[in-house]
């Protein structure tokens, strides 16, 4: 159905953007330099979708937390976006 949109969305990340982060990501710009990255992508988010049940974590996952918070969070899928290997390696 082309009329279907997403319902419920978490994101999560504890970095801000930074001008080197122009280039690769769609909510960096000058004006939102410094700015919490899950902060700016809600706000862009609902300003395309204000009926989507969105819930921005601007924290950093911290491994122990990681079983729980997909267990217990409701979550039809979980992706994966870190741009780096060594959050993975722990």
């Amino acid at each position: 159905n082309r009329n279907r949109q997403l319902g419920k969305l978490t994101i999560m990340d504890g970095d801000d953007f930074d001008r080197t982060n122009r280039n690769r990501q769609l909510g960096a710009l000058r004006s939102t330099e410094g700015k919490m990255k899950a902060v700016v992508m809600e706000k862009r988010l609902l300003d395309v979708n204000p009926d989507l049940d969105l819930r921005a974590l601007p924290v950093f996952l911290e491994c122990d937390e990681c079983d729980g918070l997909i267990r217990d969070g409701g979550f039809d899928y979980v992706i994966d976006c870190i741009d780096s290997l060594q959050p993975k390696l722990h």
